[in-house]
């Protein structure tokens, strides 16, 4: 079994907002799950995967908001691979969702300036 670690963070001109008003949904290969700004760890058995991650508002159970996806491959080499998704300041912005399947643990946090 491998936990995947997924860190979800908006930006920072629009973190308060979100972390008030909307609700991360994580979905590997179709299959939603609910999720927390910040970090949320998922189990998956080895293999291909398709990641995507977006938002909904707050009692919405249907819109897929600021859809972003990547493609990654769990292997048991690596316990913990890290995915990041990060939102951007706009309105429009959807997620950038990165997965690191080579290092697992934690990535460094990325500049705020």
């Amino acid at each position: 079994m491998v936990r995947l670690s997924v860190d979800i963070r908006a930006s920072l001109v629009a973190r308060a907002f979100h972390h008030a008003f909307t609700r991360p949904v994580v979905a590997i290969d179709g299959v939603e799950t609910p999720a927390v700004w910040g970090r949320t760890r998922l189990p998956v058995e080895p293999g291909p995967y398709r990641l995507a991650v977006y938002f909904r508002y707050c009692g919405r159970r249907t819109a897929r908001l600021g859809l972003g996806q990547s493609a990654f491959t769990a292997d048991t080499a690596v316990p913990e691979p890290h995915a990041t998704a990060r939102l951007g300041p706009r309105n429009g912005s959807h997620f950038r969702v990165t997965v690191d399947t080579r290092t697992g643990g934690r990535q460094p946090e990325e500049p705020t300036g």
